[in-house]
């Protein structure tokens, strides 16, 4: 009697009502994660960066940004690091997800670069099997600067998410 769900609205019905059937819609309710965003600050401010991501990546590719100001790559992906962390964060801590972990800082460390480096790889893998060579002249570097860039990003998430904190622990068991 297994039934994957991961939204509130589908936890009342009963196993005669599930069938053992993974329906999309139990995947991802999209009307709690807007009721979860307004109870959220940091899945609200995770949204936020992503539109700004998405809005600075639609107006590099139209207006040559990329191209123009070599910095802006790097921006890019820093906010992507903030996001990738941020969003790590809020899934782990207060999705409800997980089990009550308890929030200290070496665990909000690992947990934001971890997600970060996963990504960075993950994304890397995917721009080589869409469009880029490994025997580009800049990859090694451009894939180092992205991951670095993403990095920052993390570590600010983790200096700001740390300060707000007042009774962060050092250690996990403390």
């Amino acid at each position: 009697m297994f039934h994957v769900c991961l939204c509130r609205s589908d936890l009342h019905k009963g196993p005669a009502q599930n069938n053992f059937v993974f329906k999309f819609y139990d995947f991802i309710d999209l009307f709690y994660i807007l009721k979860e965003m307004r109870n959220s600050k940091l899945l609200y401010f995770s949204f936020l960066i992503l539109v700004v991501i998405a809005a600075l990546h639609s107006a590099a590719l139209t207006n040559y940004y990329y191209w123009i100001y070599s910095w802006f790559d790097l921006l890019v992906h820093f906010l992507g690091g903030v996001w990738v962390s941020v969003t790590a964060l809020w899934l782990y801590f207060f999705s409800g997800l997980f089990s009550n972990p308890k929030i200290s800082k070496m665990t909000v460390f690992w947990l934001s670069i971890l997600a970060v480096l996963l990504s960075s790889l993950l994304w890397e893998i995917y721009e080589v099997g869409l469009w880029r060579h490994l025997s580009e002249p800049n990859f090694l570097t451009d894939t180092i600067g992205d991951t670095l860039a993403a990095l920052a990003g993390s570590y600010v998430v983790f200096i700001s998410f740390s300060n707000s904190y007042e009774n962060l622990t050092d250690k996990e068991n403390e």
